[in-house]
């Protein structure tokens, strides 16, 4: 504010104006943040997730643990910037992740898509992969491509941390949404899911990675290499693979194994426990029944709250 009071320039003050406004506007968010996540503790499930919340943040190695709230989506923020250009960035290491709260625990794997936006914020990934691509002979321009490498990337991410959960999560969200143009902020779909499968294929569950794609070859005409970015496949791959495996190498086996009994002895690891949920309510006679969502949901709170 001092800086527009002394500025003799009027462009000058009114880009100084704006820059306070952005950053006004960009704490009252945090403030209505922090807010919901008061009051989301008094949601039956929040322990629940405070658990699951906690265990990948252990996992990611991340400085502090991300705050968990029931949002009206799944999304991140925190000291990492949207705003990179502006570099509004806090001292202070902070995260806020939101889960959908209309959704079952069945659908939380999504969750883990935003941890990586919290990863990511505290690393050079993206830029290191938009910076070996010229830029702007496109469609599309610096920004857009960052942005779409980064929802790109966090697929990959938490496919390899979570394993075949994560495209279910995915494919079962989204489905009534493939037919809609997305965002122009966000790969295509076919681009999104070739990522996860690619990851599943790195991780040897070839089964899982042929599902995922057999639907995005059912539900899509286009391909992914339709996708601007699609030189930037092989990259994200990449990133993704350094990451430590923490998903079994017979967790389907395992997982479908596990779907007779798992109201009575749900597995403890958690990729296994949560495709063994998606396993058991796209089985024969469920289908995805409201009732089986409402018993694998109960099991995944059931084993989290323990």
């Amino acid at each position: 504010m001092e800086r527009i009071e002394t500025s003799k320039s009027p462009s000058v003050r009114r880009s100084y104006l704006w820059l306070c406004d952005t950053a006004l506007q960009w704490l009252l968010l945090q403030y209505s943040l922090f807010r919901i996540a008061e009051a989301s503790v008094s949601d039956r499930r929040w322990t629940a997730l405070n658990h699951f919340v906690s265990f990948y943040t252990k996992k990611l190695s991340l400085g502090v643990a991300p705050l968990p709230l029931f949002g009206y989506s799944y999304f991140s923020s925190g000291s990492f910037s949207y705003y990179k250009r502006l570099s509004f960035r806090l001292e202070k290491e902070y995260y806020v992740v939101s889960v959908d709260k209309s959704d079952p625990p069945l659908f939380w794997s999504l969750a883990v898509h935003e941890f990586f936006h919290c990863w990511l914020g505290m690393r050079e990934d993206i830029d290191r992969i938009c910076s070996s691509q010229s830029i702007g002979t496109g469609r599309i321009d610096r920004t857009i491509t960052e942005r779409r490498v980064e929802e790109a990337l966090c697929d990959a991410l938490a496919t390899r941390i979570i394993g075949p959960a994560y495209p279910h999560s995915y494919l079962h969200k989204l489905w009534a949404q493939f037919p809609v143009s997305v965002d122009v902020t966000y790969p295509t779909h076919r681009f999104r899911i070739e990522c996860m499968a690619k990851v599943l294929d790195g991780l040897k569950l070839f089964e899982s990675a042929k599902n995922v794609r057999d639907i995005g070859d059912a539900k899509f005409s286009d391909s992914w290499q339709d996708e601007e970015i699609s030189w930037a496949m092989n990259e994200i791959v990449a990133v993704a693979s350094k990451l430590p495996r923490f998903v079994k190498e017979d967790v389907e086996s395992e997982a479908k194994k596990e779907i007779k009994s798992l109201d009575v002895s749900p597995p403890k690891d958690l990729p296994t426990l949560l495709l063994a949920c998606w396993m058991f309510i796209e089985s024969p006679g469920h289908e995805g029944a409201p009732s089986a969502v409402s018993r694998a949901s109960d099991v995944i709170l059931k084993v989290l709250e323990g």
